[in-house]
């Protein structure tokens, strides 16, 4: 499963993962994965460096949907993405759909956790 590909951990896994465009001259991230997709929900979190003055990333939440969007199943799985904020990029090759790379939490909570 996960374990073999993550970093480290056993109920929670952490990836870097690459932050693919859906569109290549769009800013909307591609989060379709295998039987279905990532969709956001709630507030980008800011990461804030010690002190709390000044903003290094964003926190985001996801959760995965079995099946084609808009009518997929919600599932028990999470993702959080850890980037980094404001980042000056080098220019972009000519239809690159690359944006950047993020730090991915996943884990899955039992449903009794959900229906709470």
């Amino acid at each position: 499963m996960f374990t073999d590909k993550a970093l480290f951990g056993e109920k929670e896994w952490y990836f870097f993962t690459p932050r693919d465009r859906k569109y290549p001259n769009g800013s909307r991230p591609k989060r379709v994965a295998g039987s279905g997709y990532w969709k956001a929900t709630g507030a980008d979190k800011p990461i804030n460096a010690k002190g709390g003055k000044k903003r290094v990333g964003i926190k985001k939440a996801l959760v995965f949907y079995a099946g084609k969007a808009p009518k997929g199943s919600k599932t028990n799985w999470i993702m959080h993405e850890y980037r980094l904020a404001d980042v000056s990029r080098p220019a972009r090759k000519k239809g690159s759909l690359r944006v950047s790379w993020s730090i991915s939490s996943l884990l899955c909570f039992e449903s009794a956790v959900l229906t709470t």
